[in-house]
């Protein structure tokens, strides 16, 4: 649903109305959410206020809090900006997928998994195939950038900037790559372990495990969950779709249809429409 609402939320020039998609698309969507995460639900809930602008929901209640925020949901919905990017190739849709993130999630985990699921896409769209291992950890070394895209947008560098450090206590540059050193470790301890199994499904299982995306405090991490649905579709990469999404909603115990909502963005960049009955079509 919330991909829907970030595509209304694109011009037809290609520039992402991040206003109406705070203050419109988010409010209305709570009408007909489903399964959404608190902390989306939550943003959505704040962004109401009259004095709440999407460079400033700071929310914080019920042990939510927007700079502790970096789960999925972000990830999960910036497939527009990539699909409908004109310039595919100068990573034109980061500005977009960070203004994105940044409406409703603080914590950089979320705005780093993001980042990392539209490089993906990215990379499919132009090269008809997903990424492998050294495309993925290329991704991760993306997240350099955040910093200065962040600066070059008026509203983040010179209002969400300032709050953002004093109440999370981090600094932009330390975070971002404290974040990206975790993530090149994680994406090495899934390597190796996948390495150890011969059939497709075993590898994806170890992966996940070494990811620690079936343990609460990963579970949810937008980082580890993109990296998963990368992983997944490298390693069923000469298989069918549908056997990439059967193995990933059988690890149970999983964030599996967030994983598997993003590997269905990535499998759709190379493939075309499914055979198989699809259920809400």
């Amino acid at each position: 649903h919330l991909r829907l609402a970030v595509s209304r939320s694109i011009r037809s020039n290609g520039e992402f109305d991040t206003e109406s998609f705070a203050k419109i698309e988010l409010p209305v969507w709570l009408s007909y959410a489903l399964g959404a995460g608190r902390a989306t639900k939550l943003a959505a809930t704040n962004l109401m206020r009259k004095d709440t602008n999407w460079f400033s929901n700071f929310y914080k209640n019920n042990g939510i809090d927007y700079t502790n925020s970096g789960g999925n949901g972000t990830a999960m919905r910036i497939q527009p900006h990539v699909w409908s990017c004109k310039n595919l190739s100068d990573r034109k849709y980061a500005a977009s997928v960070i203004k994105d993130s940044l409406v409703t999630h603080g914590h950089l985990l979320a705005i780093c998994g993001a980042l990392l699921h539209a490089d993906a896409l990215q990379y499919a769209l132009i090269n008809g195939k997903p990424a492998g291992p050294l495309e993925i950890n290329g991704f991760i070394d993306n997240f350099t950038s955040i910093p200065s895209v962040i600066h070059e947008i008026y509203e983040l560098n010179n209002f969400w900037l300032p709050n953002w450090e004093i109440m999370s206590g981090n600094k932009l540059p330390e975070e971002v790559e404290r974040i990206r050193l975790e993530s090149k470790e994680y994406l090495s301890k899934a390597l190796n372990a996948a390495k150890e199994n011969s059939d497709i499904s075993d590898k994806y299982k170890s992966a996940i495990n070494a990811l620690e995306c079936n343990k609460d405090s990963r579970r949810g991490a937008a980082t580890n969950t993109a990296i998963a649905s990368s992983l997944l579709c490298h390693f069923y990469k000469n298989s069918s779709p549908y056997e990439a999404i059967i193995s990933c909603v059988n690890v149970l115990g999983t964030d599996t249809d967030s994983i598997g909502s993003m590997a269905g963005a990535i499998l759709g960049c190379y493939n075309g429409i499914p055979e198989w009955d699809i259920q809400d079509s």
